[in-house]
């Protein structure tokens, strides 16, 4: 059961990660207006760097799955007998979600803040945030069998 689970959040957060992003209405007539201007506007405005590249969004997002494959391990060691050692952390699954998600938004704007000067940085540490909590989940798993 836990290996479907895992293959089925692994699906959806590939699938999201490969839905090209799509602007909503119709645009034709902007279009038009916008290939008619006059070149010389296009090269007065300064051209600025994403803050969040397209390797740094997919690094955000495992993040928060593998919050969600830890809160799931954690909530299948404790239905097995398990305790959770970590006094923040033990009080209910909503508890834990909240915490989780908590994580993940400070994380979001953290690494968000550091990558508009260390984006090599930004990207070291959201690996090694990434492999930490991953070890942790994978740890609680293997404990759960």
């Amino acid at each position: 059961m836990s290996s479907s689970w895992i293959r089925g959040t692994l699906a959806i957060v590939m699938v999201s990660i490969a839905l090209p992003a799509t602007a909503s209405g119709n645009r034709g007539n902007d279009l038009a207006t916008e290939l008619a201007a006059p070149t010389t506007r296009l090269a007065s405005l300064p051209v600025e760097r994403p803050v969040i590249t397209s390797g740094l969004k997919v690094l955000l997002v495992s993040n928060a799955a593998v919050h969600g494959l830890d809160v799931y391990s954690t909530v299948l060691a404790k239905r097995t007998g398990a305790r959770e050692m970590n006094p923040i952390m033990d009080g209910g699954t909503t508890r834990m979600i909240s915490m989780k998600a908590a994580a993940s938004v400070v994380t979001y704007f953290t690494i968000r803040r550091m990558a508009k000067q260390h984006r090599k940085a930004a990207i070291v540490t959201m690996l090694v945030v990434n492999g930490v909590t991953a070890a942790v989940a994978f740890n609680t798993l293997k404990n759960v069998r």
